[in-house]
């Protein structure tokens, strides 16, 4: 028995609705990973200006509080 001849096959995985419905899911992954490659970036842009923030705020001996 080939997978061809399963129910499955025939009824569900070898229908236009199911190929175009992984068309657009490769699509979505796609187009959304732009945005999270994008995001993902900036964040990493916006912890070390924070952490450059953090540096200048402390003092020489090292605290952050009034010398």
């Amino acid at each position: 028995m080939t997978i061809f001849d399963l129910w499955v096959y025939k009824t569900i995985i070898n229908t236009e609705i199911f190929v175009l419905i992984i068309i657009g899911f490769v699509f979505l992954f796609n187009c959304l990973g732009i945005v999270i490659m994008w995001f993902s970036l900036t964040e990493k842009k916006l912890k070390f200006q924070v952490l450059k923030k953090l540096k200048k705020a402390t003092n020489k001996n090292g605290s952050t509080g009034p010398s």
